[in-house]
């Protein structure tokens, strides 16, 4: 079986090429010696001889992301090698995304939508998601949830030992307005002069050139309230090195705002959280809520002023994230690559 993966195959991979195509194929192919995989760009960067020797052709989204969509489906046509659709997010951009007006101009939507409706089969991270698919996509959809390949990066570390316990926050800038969320509680934190000296918080890609990271970097430290030794921040890396943020911290802080296009985003964050074996408070809302047993695995913010409550909980009570962290690595291993790989493997056994 010959998997040809539309990612590149030099330069740097995003972080969705990195978990939804490159660590399972990775994985697939070191545990199977009848399965191998190929990366490249683009169908058009190569011949269609070559293209004829795969039988299963994987994208995420987009038969084509740079550009030539109309090329890449025509190409695909002369081909006997089935397509595989993975989908990790929603097929449209809400109005309020940063990316929108990027993504009208360039005709997202209308381009997942038909890279969709020439899939043998479309696979996607959880059955909201499915079911939101399912508006645009009448063919067969697979589950196959986000893994974790606990090695490298993502091996559990032993706490940070410090005398101020460290809080986390890492994403993209796409995450600004969920964010925004914890201002209100991180404010009178950093001003409380018992408080302020118990805790450190910890922004993980950072983008000093970036107007939008520069914002949350102003959400997080309050405006600049935070002193040196209260915040810090661990500067943007590739794929295969953002994971170490966790080693800096104690606890992630995971805020989302609740509404479609978050809940149809995967759980990635607290299963990375999980397998890191860190405790994390929350927000109690789609994708997160199947997985997440408030009190038991983790803390959930309803609201803003929940970051607050729970942050000062778990300074005054140190052996609770311990507890929170063992249950929750616990709770992520059903998330372990060696269970999640199978439904690839015959997801492909079927074409």
């Amino acid at each position: 079986m010959k998997v040809l993966l539309i990612i590149p195959s030099t330069g740097k991979l995003s972080g969705v090429d990195y978990h939804r195509l490159f660590i399972p194929h990775n994985y697939l192919a070191e545990q199977n010696n009848d399965i191998e995989y190929s990366q490249c760009n683009d169908l058009t960067a190569l011949t269609i001889e070559e293209l004829k020797e795969f039988h299963v052709i994987v994208c995420n989204r987009l038969i084509s992301k740079i550009g030539k969509h109309k090329e890449a489906l025509e190409i695909l046509k002369q081909l006997d090698a089935k397509l595989i659709v993975d989908m990790d997010d929603d097929y449209q951009l809400p109005s309020w995304h940063i990316l929108y007006d990027e993504a009208r101009i360039a005709n997202h939507s209308r381009d997942i939508i038909e890279t969709l409706n020439h899939a043998h089969i479309v696979t996607c991270t959880h059955s909201g998601l499915a079911d939101t698919l399912k508006h645009v996509y009448k063919g067969k959809i697979v589950i196959v949830p986000n893994a974790i390949n606990p090695i490298g990066q993502y091996m559990s570390t032993k706490e940070i030992e410090t005398d101020r316990l460290t809080f986390g926050w890492s994403g993209s800038i796409v995450h600004f307005d969920d964010v925004l969320q914890m201002y209100d509680s991180l404010v009178p934190m950093y001003k409380d002069t018992e408080l302020g000296e118990k805790f450190k918080f910890v922004y993980g890609g950072h983008d000093h050139k970036d107007i939008v990271s520069n914002s949350i970097l102003s959400v997080l430290s309050a405006k600049g309230t935070a002193t040196d030794k209260q915040f810090s921040t661990f500067s943007a890396t590739d794929v295969h090195e953002y994971a170490r943020f966790y080693d800096l911290i104690n606890v992630m802080t995971i805020p989302l705002r609740p509404n479609r296009f978050n809940a149809n985003k995967s759980n990635l964050k607290i299963l990375e959280t999980g397998f890191k074996k860190r405790a994390c408070i929350v927000s109690p809302v789609e994708p997160y809520t199947s997985l997440i047993k408030p009190g038991k695995n983790c803390l959930t913010a309803k609201n803003k002023h929940d970051w607050y409550k729970h942050m000062v909980r778990l300074i005054n009570n140190p052996e609770l994230r311990y507890d929170l962290a063992s249950q929750l690595y616990e709770d992520v291993h059903a998330y372990h690559i060696e269970h999640i790989a199978p439904i690839r493997q015959a997801i492909y056994r079927l074409c």
